[in-house]
């Protein structure tokens, strides 16, 4: 049976957007977040509900204010009910 799942996030590393593709088994209310190494919540990328399939979202390297945010490793976090999934991301500046 598929699960909901990060497919990938490219180019990775990134020196500017990541994309980000994932997989949801059935319509489900998502929460899809950028977050820090420190576990910070630096942007979130999409909350809403989504039908079941493959479905993409875009992170252009700013957080929630829009300032860019420095080179590193981030976390694109993929939350489905009570069930979450991550993928990194490294951000080259």
């Amino acid at each position: 049976m598929p699960q909901s799942v990060i497919r990938r996030t490219y180019p990775n590393p990134s020196a500017g957007d990541t994309n980000v593709d994932f997989f949801l088994e059935a319509v489900s209310v998502v929460e899809l977040d950028v977050y820090d190494v420190a576990g910070r919540r630096v942007r979130t990328l999409f909350v809403g509900t989504l039908p079941a399939g493959e479905h993409a979202a875009r992170w252009d390297g700013r957080d929630a204010s829009g300032s860019a945010v420095p080179s590193g490793a981030y976390f694109i976090r993929l939350k489905v009910g009570g069930v979450v999934v991550a993928s990194r991301a490294i951000l080259v500046r």
